[in-house]
């Protein structure tokens, strides 16, 4: 949401008409707001909602579309080497919980 409030209507509008018809398009816009949310600090909560049983249909899109767990681990730990992010009193990526 914070990204369509800085991006404008124009802007929003054309990517998620884009979004709906290109698959290309549609990976790299989620992928991105993975990798801010990531950068917000919400990459545990990320990776405990991806790692939740669901649907095979819903699996499948998640797996084409957004972060693996392995690309979401990865990303915890160079955000957290490089800014030194604390969550819940963890330092992530320091502390073994991956």
């Amino acid at each position: 949401m914070e990204v369509f409030k800085e991006w404008g209507f124009c802007k929003s509008f054309s990517l998620s008409i884009l979004q709906t018809f290109s698959d290309k398009a549609k990976k790299k816009i989620e992928r991105s707001a993975d990798l801010r949310a990531i950068r917000r600090g919400f990459g545990k909560d990320l990776y405990k909602t991806r790692s939740k049983k669901v649907h095979k249909r819903i699996r499948v899109l998640l797996d084409k579309y957004y972060l693996s767990f392995t690309e979401i681990k990865r990303d915890i730990k160079k955000v957290s080497k490089l800014v030194g992010l604390i969550i819940k009193g963890y330092i992530i990526g320091g502390c073994g919980l991956f």
